[in-house]
């Protein structure tokens, strides 16, 4: 990765998979699945990034947790179990390392919610969630914004 950038001063997290499966019904390969998706893929592109951002003490991480990384629900077995690791994993590469903010989006508009769950309501937080992370960046190198919550008014998740 560092070949073709040279440096990266920016990392965004963002790879995910939702399924809504019940803790009873979900396979171990669903749940293998999820955490492979959403955790296991921010810990393995951080690992090859961050290194680097150390070395030069400087740079800014976001990862992209959910509100399912703060709160669980009905259906969210694997998809919760994941993103609380992600929560989980920020905080310590925040403690150990940097500048790392965890964004929780609410529902987004995405594959994931359609039929029954897009009963929830649901939002397009691209646009939103692209001008946050870059005020953030912007800040006072002295200042780390730990997490930001971004959801929909009125929103159920």
């Amino acid at each position: 990765m560092t070949r073709r950038f040279k440096r990266v001063d920016v990392l965004i997290n963002n790879a995910g998979k939702f399924y809504p499966t019940d803790f009873l019904a979900m396979s171990v390969e669903d749940f293998d699945g999820l955490l492979a998706a959403n955790l296991r893929s921010l810990f393995l592109v951080s690992k090859a990034i961050v290194p680097g951002m150390v070395e030069r003490g400087r740079g800014d991480v976001f990862n992209m947790s959910s509100i399912a990384g703060q709160q669980t629900y009905p259906g969210g077995a694997g998809y919760c179990a994941a993103k609380f690791g992600v929560t989980g994993l920020s905080k310590v590469m925040r403690a150990e390392l940097m500048r790392v903010c965890t964004v929780y989006p609410g529902a987004t508009v995405s594959p994931s919610w359609e039929g029954e769950w897009s009963r929830l309501g649901s939002h397009d937080a691209d646009g939103g969630c692209r001008a946050r992370v870059f005020d953030i960046y912007q800040l006072s190198r002295s200042t780390v914004v730990e997490d930001i919550v971004l959801r929909p008014q009125l929103s159920v998740i």
